[in-house]
């Protein structure tokens, strides 16, 4: 039986409604808003992309800007990439991007963008370990000439210490790591002292029940403590920094929560719930926190960490400043407790030398507390002025 005109009309106009209708739906989801849930800034660590300049002496930039920004700003966006994250995660059980975070076995996630690094496929190479041969010595002889001394804190990866969790896909290709080189770099280097926290936090994991998060990068309070006990024992050999506290001086509190840096990474932390262990002290800290000095860099994303400061009535302590990452905020109140002057400045995963700060501050001991996958870092930034060692 065959259509007759209007039947083929009518269809006609059907496809061509429904044509429209699929291509003008995203824009009307884009001009009425609708409830974002995915924070681009906390889930891609990213700025959300803003609507592009219109210059007609570049327009071949526009195009690609303005697609950035209408893909940031679409409306469907947070709900097509929720679906997509919690189908791979929940039903495919892998990671809808392996570039941010891997799930590994037994429910623990690990980082991503640190693979290479972890598996030995990024090392540093000949010119590379000169120069941080070279940039090291030059920090240890400016401090030196400052009757300070220098201490490099190495804090591994959580790939590092729970290596038995790593999908197996994911293997080693070497067990000296850029670490390893960096560690024998600086072995001969006079008046530095060096701690590799690997060892300490793989013999503290069969002593404590966890050390890292399961599903955040960072390590716990306990893994902080052990770090801290290592920490201060190396120093009482070298200066006269007081007692430590003891674990059984801290209070175990175990609390539920959704919030972990690789869950939200992978965007699904509102439907995943762990524990975190809390270490809570039994006793009245000596150090008190005092105002901070300096102004953030614009280029520091966090300003409201970039510093901290403590002090306390014993001046019979020696003076520490410490330049770190989010790590290190972990260690903030415990280590201030041996020093009578404390200043930690999270410096943009930088770990420069400040030289113009430590004229300011005068301390006797200057610490960097480097994640191990950004030891490379100490080469990207020697032309900035907080580096330059005056004449």
């Amino acid at each position: 039986m065959k259509q007759n005109y209007s039947d083929k009309t009518r269809n006609l106009l059907f496809i061509i409604l429904f044509l429209m209708m699929m291509m003008m739906t995203p824009t009307l989801f884009w001009l009425i808003p609708v409830d974002n849930e995915i924070n681009i800034e906390t889930s891609e660590n990213r700025k959300k992309a803003e609507f592009p300049d219109f210059d007609l002496k570049h327009l071949d930039r526009f195009p690609t800007e303005f697609n950035d920004y209408y893909n940031d700003n679409f409306s469907l966006r947070p709900i097509g990439v929720k679906i997509y994250n919690r189908f791979n995660y929940f039903f495919l059980k892998k990671s809808p991007d392996d570039s941010k975070a891997i799930l590994g076995k037994d429910n623990w996630i690990f980082q991503g963008k640190d693979l290479d690094y972890y598996r030995g496929l990024e090392r540093f190479s000949a010119s590379e370990q000169q120069k941080i041969k070279n940039e090291i010595q030059r920090r240890t002889n400016y401090l030196k000439s400052l009757n300070c001394k220098l201490l490099i804190v190495i804090i591994p990866t959580k790939k590092e210490i729970y290596q038995e969790y790593v999908p197996a896909e994911y293997f080693k290709y070497t067990n000296h790591t850029a670490t390893d080189q960096f560690i024998d770099l600086t072995a001969e280097t006079e008046n530095l002292h060096v701690i590799d926290l690997r060892p300490v936090l793989t013999k503290a994991k069969s002593i404590y029940p966890e050390i890292y998060h399961r599903y955040d990068h960072h390590w716990n309070d306990y893994g902080a403590y052990a770090a801290y006990d290592t920490i201060v024992g190396y120093l009482q050999k070298n200066w006269q920094v007081g007692e430590k506290h003891q674990v059984s001086d801290f209070k175990e509190e175990i609390r539920e929560t959704k919030a972990g840096s690789l869950a939200i990474m992978l965007g699904v932390a509102d439907k995943i719930s762990f524990y975190r262990y809390y270490l809570v002290p039994e006793f009245q800290y000596k150090t008190t926190q005092v105002e901070q000095k300096y102004t953030s860099p614009e280029r520091f994303p966090y300003p409201y960490a970039y510093e901290r400061r403590y002090q306390q009535s014993n001046s019979a302590l020696p003076r520490l400043m410490m330049v770190n990452d989010s790590f290190g905020e972990y260690l903030y109140q415990n280590l201030a407790e041996h020093f009578s002057y404390s200043i930690f400045l999270f410096d943009n995963w930088e770990y420069n030398l400040h030289t113009d700060k430590i004229a300011n501050e005068k301390p006797d001991l200057f610490v960097i507390s480097v994640y191990e996958s950004f030891l490379p870092h100490l080469l990207n930034n020697l032309n900035l002025n907080e580096n330059k060692i005056p004449d």
